[in-house]
C-alpha cells in the first residue's frame, strides 16, 4: 500500500498508525514531499516498510520499494506465524507433562 502523509484523511504518522491496525499484514510504503532524515527515521520507526520522496528517484526506484516492502513484511508475518506456532507447542507440551 502507498501511504501519502500529507492527505487530509492521513495526515502525518496517524495515518500510518490507523491503516497499521486496520490492515496488519499490509506493507506500506510512505511517500512523502518532505525530505527530512528525522521525518524518514520517525516513519520507519513508526512500521512502515519505506519511505520515498516525490519527485526524487524514477519508477524503477518505486517498483524496487514496493517489491521490497512485500518480502519483508511476508518474512515479518513469516516469523511472527512461526513464534506463534511454537508458543502453542511449548504451551501443550507443558499441559502434557
Amino acid at each position: 500500500m502507498l501511504l501519502d502523509l500529507s492527505l487530509p484523511d492521513a495526515h502525518g504518522l496517524d495515518g500510518l498508525r490507523r491503516l497499521q491496525a486496520a490492515y496488519p499484514a499490509m506493507p506500506i510504503v510512505v511517500l512523502t514531499g518532505l525530505s527530512d532524515p528525522a521525518t524518514s527515521f520517525a516513519t520507519i520507526q513508526a512500521g512502515a516498510e519505506d519511505f520515498l520522496v516525490k519527485g526524487q528517484g524514477d519508477g524503477e526506484l518505486m517498483a524496487r520499494a514496493i517489491r521490497y516492502a512485500i518480502e519483508r513484511k511476508r518474512n515479518q508475518m513469516e516469523v511472527l506465524e512461526a513464534k506463534e506456532r511454537a508458543t502453542l507447542v511449548a504451551r501443550q507440551n507443558k499441559e502434557r507433562e
